[in-house]
């Protein structure tokens, strides 16, 4: 205490003559020892921090020992300059961030506890520098909620993480090789974790009651699943188990209460005790042959899961060893063809793309699938099929099946180097130029360096003739003038949907376009944006268009098919020049002039059809060079003047004959969801001039109607289709089209086998799977080609009834044709010859219970099964299964009997008398102080010595502190306090209790040898002594091992014995996991 005061006065006599010199508070380390040459720093930020050694002067520290940490206010730091080591922060700081040198010193690691509940903090940013994460280093942390790890960090501790209960979620990078056990335990707010992609194993408890985590991917490479790895993870409803993985270990998915389906990938071949222990969501859980143990209560509570297995081998297992109904288990349907959307791929450097993939059959009961580059280095690819372009050269990937089948597909890829170039004027969002380098296709992005693509600039994309494809993002909303001009080898563009205006020589020149598609929202059209298209075959232009400039359509010698909208007043100049293969177009009402040159030489152009509202035809040559028998229908009979002075021949020139009636083929129309069907218009009177109609519904999202009348069912319910003629004359007809829904027909019929060997007599009931499950009949119907070997019921129950073999169908009942079949062949059955019991006398109390176990011969019986019964059931009964219960005072005779008819039994006589009953239960402690991680086992006594049953059963108030097994062995998981109780079993009500309280164990610091050094000879032995710091370390456990045990052995007591000549390192490691050790050269000589 003394030598604490003697500090605290020296550092406010410092303080008092450094405060003029520095512009804040300035901190001291504590003296330098004689035995440790390292120097505490403490670093704070309000200003430059300092660490004082008693042998520099405050001139040298001020110079050579500043600090600039970048942490926040009053942010402390204690720091191992020897190690690099950050062994402490002190402060009240909110975010963190912690620095790279300490007096230029760089920091590499973060120690164990350094920030160990730092309540306050919130942030922390840890720097490149960084190598390693210590055990516990942010444990207790309660309000952290954003750590960035670095890419530099190599390993991270165990319970680096625990108790950080407000983390949400963390990326670690790639760089970790290692991650140790309980690293996020009890972090109850964490969703999301990104694993690195090397990490091979996933350690004990390291999610153990994450119960907000619900977006978790494992790893590719990872083998092993450690113990309690995601108990209680409530969140988490779905989980891919790679290919690689080997060991799940015990309570690995206890109480994952949202999980809905898990494959058990192929490797495994155990399942350790209460792996997926009430996980009562589970609907589908895969077990594939390779597994051959499964735990005590894998499956405890997974009352509504249907299991998958490949043989009857694993089906025994789990009906044997877990007790699963066997009308809950199913055989796979293996996956027989995979199926990629291409087989061919060229990318770029630096493109992502996918390939998709079809299974056959759709409804194989495994269709996890495993995917696999050949070169990761030049492109990798997830388990979804998404592919990143990283490198170039030729690769394949390949898409392989993981039910055993061994079905895959592969995909041959091409990635290149060069680059196409866009152009990009972040200011405006404007695309400016474009460079495809050898590409033909152009895929836009909607956005660029996060700045939003609104415009194609003037000439971007000009005269780039080995573009075939463009695809353009919907931000698009202007392609400005000669935007894709010239661009010769286009075939496919599309416009996006809030496109809003089209430049001025937009897509002129683009000689193989053959279709556009221009989105209603566009309202102008620009001077010659489609001019000199010569295979565009059909435009539609939609109302939002209220301008069409000058020769917007010309030279487009393909075009066959315009409409045009009622929102536009004029045809410009030349607009329609030159599409020879034109030939009928019916100007909309509300166009009031026609430019000069409009339709000139559309020399196919026989039918033209001039609304009353035009007014105005610019120029005598409008119409020069159409068709010799084209007639012109007018409803203007000034524009019959005009024409005639043009030169058109009056005999040409005709009035429109309006229509006067408009039918439909019916006025009623039932249509099934998803259905189409087509209504046909009549025209009255057939001498009408334009006989085209308009089709509208009232409701689209129960029937769409297209230009042709073509209907599709879309939602349930009712719709008017409306049919107007579109000449003005307001005549229209309806149909009412009702919709409903839609049946869905069996695609599928599976059985659960499709060969049995039975003999006569045996009976069994099929189970049928239907798919889809949605199908509206899923009733099927049963049958057997030969009723002389064996029958089927209505509900699929078989029944050998002779020697043969027969064909068993099950067929869908809805008319779909689906079917699946079984060949059944019958046998004589071997009958039984005898049956022996494992006891046939038996002195029991009232109120045991045991198990028969019967034998039955020869071992080659067809039917191995008996009855039992029992000569007294108010003395003792049997269950079917032989299970004995003692009921009542007196004697019993038990008979099991075979069941196959020869008559053949075994008996035990039972007597029973009045049982002793438990008068005390007492362990061998009623108080526990333990430490997290560790175990033993009570001793219970029960009394009296002559009690008939001195079974006891075990429970604990709270199990997330301590688990007792039911052999009593004691397991402390978790800080607090828990009641264990040992209650007798017979019913007497006689218990004991022990409390338990568990803390955070102590870790060892420390680990050092008698000697690091010795030089023996062959033959000598000796032993070492360990010494574990601190005294109080919860676990002072150690392992011994030899660097070469042809030159010295270690036993695991610490024995060392000399056995040749040679060099050894023994090193001594601290069992509690926190990875001290000392070690001891050994130089043994003859």
């Amino acid at each position: 205490m003394l030598k604490i005061i003697e500090r605290q006065v020296g550092k406010l006599l410092f303080f008092s003559i450094c405060i003029s010199l520095l512009p804040s508070t300035v901190a001291f380390s504590q003296e330098k020892t004689t035995n440790d040459t390292r120097i505490n720093t403490i670093v704070q930020t309000t200003g430059p921090a300092v660490s004082i050694n008693k042998e520099k002067t405050v001139t040298e520290s001020l110079n050579n020992e500043l600090v600039n940490s970048g942490v926040t206010n009053e942010a402390k730091f204690t720091f191992d300059s020897s190690t690099g080591t950050i062994t402490g922060f002190y402060g009240s700081d909110q975010v963190v961030v912690i620095p790279s040198t300490i007096n230029g010193v760089t920091v590499k690691k973060i120690g164990e506890n350094a920030f160990f509940s730092c309540d306050n903090l919130t942030s922390v940013t840890i720097p490149s520098s960084v190598t390693s994460i210590g055990s516990s280093a942010f444990s207790s942390c309660n309000y952290l909620v954003n750590v960035s790890i670095p890419n530099s960090v190599k390993s991270i501790g165990g319970c680096a993480f625990e108790y950080c209960t407000r983390l949400a979620s963390i990326t670690i990078p790639d760089s970790v090789t290692s991650i140790g056990s309980s690293v996020f335990y009890e972090c109850s707010s964490l969703k999301s974790v990104k694993f690195p992609s090397g990490l091979t194993s996933i350690g004990d408890c390291v999610f153990y009651n994450c119960s907000s985590l619900d977006d978790i991917t494992i790893p590719d490479n990872v083998t092993s699943i450690g113990n309690d790895a995601f108990l209680s993870c409530t969140k988490l409803t779905s989980i891919h188990l790679p290919v690689s993985l080997d060991h799940i270990g015990k309570n690995a998915f206890i109480n994952c209460s949202g999980l809905k389906s898990v494959v058990i990938p192929k490797n495994v071949t155990g399942i350790e005790d209460y792996a997926f222990y009430d996980c009562t969501s589970l609907k589908s859980i895969t077990i594939p042959d390779s597994v051959t143990s499964i735990g005590q209560h894998a499956f405890y509570d997974c009352e509504n899961a249907y299991f998958y297995v490949d043989s009857e081998k694993m089906e025994n297992m789990l009906i044997t060893k877990c007790y699963v109904d066997d009308r809950r288990i199913m055989f796979n349907q293996k996956i027989t063809t995979l199926t990629l959307n291409t087989y061919s791929l060229n990318l770029r450097k630096g493109n992502k793309s996918s390939l998709k993939v079809s299974i056959i059959p759709c409804y194989a009961t495994n269709q996890e699938l495993e995917w696999k580059s050949s070169n990761s280095n030049i492109v990798t690819v997830d388990g979804n099929g998404n592919l990143d372009a990283v490198g170039v050269g030729k690769v394949q990937v390949t898409c392989r099946a993981t039910d055993g089948s061994n079905v895959s597909a592969t995909c041959n890829i091409v990635v290149i180097n060069n680059q196409s170039v866009i152009n990009f004027d972040a200011d405006t969002g404007t695309i400016i130029g474009y460079d495809p380098g050898p590409y033909t296709e152009a895929v836009i992005p909607s956005t660029i360096d996060g700045v939003k693509v609104t415009t194609i600039g003037d000439k971007a994309f000009a005269d780039c003739n080995t573009l075939t494809s463009i695809t353009l993002p919907d931000t698009i909303k202007s392609i400005n003038d000669y935007a894709f001009s010239g661009c010769t080898a286009l075939t496919s563009i599309n416009l996006p949907k809030n496109l809003i205006k089209i430049g001025d020589y937009a897509l002129e020149s683009c000689y193989k376009l053959k279709s556009i598609i221009i989105p209603n929202g566009v309202t102008s059209i620009g001077n010659h944006a489609f001019a000199s298209c010569g295979t565009l075959t059909q435009v539609t232009i939609p109302n939002s268009v209220t301008s069409m400039g000058d020769y917007a359509f010309s030279e487009d010698g393909g075009l066959t098919k315009v409409s045009m909208p009622s929102s536009i007043n004029r045809i410009g100049r030349s607009t329609f020049l030159r599409c020879y293969k034109l030939t009928s177009i019916t100007i909309p009402n509300g166009v009031t002039s026609i430019g000069e040159y409009a339709f000139e030489f559309c020399e196919n152009l026989q039918g033209i059809i001039i609304p009353e509202s035009v007014t105005s035809i610019e120029g005598e040559y409008a119409f020069r060079g159409i068709s010799n028998n084209a007639i012109l229908y007018i409803e203007n009979e000034d524009v019959k003047e005009l024409l005639i002075n043009y030169g058109i021949d009056k005999n040409s020139i005709k009035s429109v004959q309006k229509v006067t009636e408009v039918t439909l083929d019916t006025n009623s129309l039932t249509l099934e969801k998803g259905k189409t069907s087509s209504l046909i218009a009549i025209i009255y009177p057939d001498s009408t001039t334009n006989k085209t109609v308009i089709w509208e519904t009232s409701d689209s999202g129960v029937a769409t109607v297209d230009d042709d009348g073509e209907i599709t069912g879309i939602g349930v319910g009712s719709a008017i289709i409306t049919c107007t003629a579109s000449d003005g004359s307001g005549k229209y007809a309806t149909c009412v089209v009702n919709v409903t829904p839609a049946v869905v027909k069996v695609i599928s019929v599976a059985l659960n086998t499709n060969s049995l060997n039975w003999t006569v007599g045996k009976t069994g009931t099929f189970t049928a799977t239907i798919l889809p499950r949605n199908a509206n009949n899923q009733s099927v119907t049963w049958k057997s080609s030969n009723t002389k070997v064996a029958t089927v019921s209505s509900s699929g129950k078989l029944t050998a009834v002779g020697v043969g073999s027969a064909t068993i169908t099950c067929t869908a009942s809805d008319g779909s044709g689906k079917y699946a079949t079984c060949k059944v062949t019958v046998t004589k059955p071997t009958k039984v010859t005898s049956v022996k019991l494992n006891t046939n006398n038996l002195n029991w109390t009232v109120g045991k219970t045991g198990t028969f176990t019967a034998t039955v011969g020869p071992s080659n019986a067809s039917n191995k099964g008996v009855t039992w019964k029992s000569s007294n059931t108010k003395v003792a009964t049997v269950s079917s299964s032989g299970k004995l219960t003692a009921v009542g005072v007196g004697s019993a005779t038990i008979t099991c009997t075979a069941s196959d008819g020869s008559g053949k039994y075994a008996t035990c006589k039972v007597t029973v008398t009045k049982p002793t009953k438990v008068t005390s239960v007492k362990l061998n402690t009623n108080n526990l102080n333990w430490t997290v991680g560790k175990t033993g086992t009570f001793t219970a006594t029960v009394g009296p010595s002559n009690a008939s049953n001195k079974g006891v059963t075990w429970k604990s108030s709270n199990i997330k502190v301590a688990t007792v097994s039911s052999s009593g062995k004691l397991t402390a998981v978790g800080v607090g306090s828990a009641t264990i109780t040992c209650t007798a079993s017979d019913g007497s009500g006689k218990y004991a209790t022990c409390k338990v309280t568990v803390t955070k164990p102590t870790k060892v610091t420390s680990v050092k040898l008698n000697t690091n050094n010795l030089n023996w000879t062959v033959g000598k032995t000796g032993t070492f002594t360990a010494t574990v710091g601190p005294s109080n370390a919860s676990n002072k456990g150690v392992t011994w091992k030899s660097s070469n045990t042809k030159v010295a052995t270690v036993s695991s007591s610490g024995k060392l014995t000399a056995v040749g000549v040679g060099s050894a390192t023994i090193t001594c490691t601290a069992s509690d996991g926190s990875g001290k050790y000392a070690t001891c050269k050994v130089i043994v000589t003859k």
